[in-house]
C-alpha cells in the first residue's frame, strides 16, 4: 500500500462519508471508494461497514486508524528532520515537563527559546519522569525536563541545577507563624504524597529528607499525582508535603510554605533528558535557554 491511500483512509474514518472524504481530498468518490476496497483486499479484512445511510468503522478499522495517525506522524517528522537538515530555521521541539518545572521554570525557558527562534513551533506537556522516558523511547518526545539522574541506556541525562525542597502545610498549622522550620519538628505529622511509581527518585529524595532528619515519614494519603494535587490534599487538611520550591509559586487558599532550616542535604534536580542517538537539532539552543533562566531565577539554588 502507498501512503496516499493511508491519508485516504483517514479522511473516510473521520468523515464518516465517502462524500464528504471525496470533498476534503479534492477527488472523486468512486477513485476514492476504490482506492478503500483496494486496502481491504490487501489487507484481508473489511475496514468500514456500510449501507444506504451510514459509514461506521469495523474494529480492524479502529485498529488501523491509530496506526495511520502514528504513520502520518512519523511522516510529517521525517519531513521536518529533512527541512532542518536543508538549514531551515523553522521546526518543532516537542518538551515534556515534571508538574513543578512545567509551572516554574519552563514557561521562562521557553520565552527565551522562542525569543531566538520563533518560527519553531513548541509543544509542552505534563509529564512526570516515567512518561517521558517512554515519550523519548516511542520517539514522540524531543526533551524531557525533569528529576532524572544516573546513567540510563539509550539516554542522555544532563544536570543542569538544583532547587531546595520546602513544607507545605495548612495556614493554621502550628509551626504557621514560623518564617524557616525544621523537619524534625514533623516527626509526628502525617504527610500525603504520589506513588513511587511515578517518580522513584523524587520520592525517595523526600523520604530520604525525613531521615536524615531522625524519623520515618509518615505517609496518610498516596492519592496525589503530582505536586499540585499534593498541595491539594494540604489544602483538604489530609496532611502535609515536602515540594520543590518552584512549586510554591502555586497559591492555594489556605496552604503557606515555609522554608527548611537546613535544606542542604533536601534538594532535587533539575535536568534535561533525550534519546542518546536522536539528539534533537534544538537541544543545544533549549540547554542555553534554561541556563539562562536558572541565573535568572532567584528562588533556585
Amino acid at each position: 500500500m502507498e501512503l496516499r491511500q493511508y491519508r485516504y483512509f483517514v479522511a473516510v474514518a473521520e468523515e464518516l462519508s465517502f462524500t464528504k472524504a471525496a470533498h476534503r481530498l479534492s477527488m472523486a468518490q468512486p477513485p476514492l471508494s476504490q482506492q478503500i476496497a483496494k486496502m481491504e483486499r490487501e489487507l484481508g479484512v473489511r475496514l468500514f461497514n456500510r449501507d444506504h445511510r451510514h459509514v461506521t468503522l469495523t474494529d480492524a478499522g479502529e485498529a488501523l486508524l491509530g496506526e495511520c495517525y502514528e504513520l502520518l506522524e512519523q511522516e510529517k517528522r521525517a519531513r521536518e528532520v529533512v527541512a532542518a537538515a536543508g538549514g531551515l530555521r523553522g521546526g518543532r521541539l516537542r518538551v515534556g515537563a515534571m508538574p513543578s518545572l512545567l509551572v516554574g521554570l519552563l514557561p521562562g525557558t521557553l520565552a527565551l527559546f522562542r525569543a531566538e527562534f520563533p518560527d519553531v513551533y513548541v509543544v509542552a506537556e505534563e509529564l512526570d519522569d516515567a512518561d517521558q522516558l517512554e515519550r523519548l523511547s516511542q520517539q514522540r518526545l524531543d526533551l524531557g525536563l525533569g528529576r532524572l539522574q544516573g546513567t540510563l541506556k539509550g539516554f542522555e541525562i544532563t544536570e543542569f541545577g538544583s532547587e531546595p525542597l520546602v513544607l507545605a502545610m495548612p495556614r493554621d498549622h502550628r509551626f504557621a507563624d514560623r518564617r524557616a522550620v525544621a523537619l524534625r519538628d514533623f516527626a509526628d505529622d502525617a504527610f500525603v504524597m504520589f506513588r513511587r511509581s511515578q517518580a522513584p527518585h523524587v520520592y525517595d529524595t523526600y523520604l530520604g529528607a525525613c531521615l536524615r532528619a531522625g524519623f520515618q515519614m509518615r505517609v496518610s494519603d498516596e492519592s496525589a499525582v503530582g505536586d499540585h494535587s499534593m498541595l491539594g490534599l494540604v489544602a483538604c487538611r489530609r496532611g502535609i508535603a515536602l515540594v520543590p520550591l518552584t512549586t510554591a509559586q502555586v497559591r492555594v487558599p489556605g496552604v503557606v510554605f515555609r522554608r527548611l532550616s537546613s535544606p542542604a542535604n533536601a534538594c532535587l534536580p533539575i535536568t534535561v533528558t533525550w534519546r542518546r542517538r536522536a539528539v534533537p537539532r534544538f537541544a543545544s539552543a533549549f540547554a542555553r535557554c534554561l541556563k539562562s533562566q536558572l541565573r535568572e531565577t532567584a528562588v533556585l539554588s
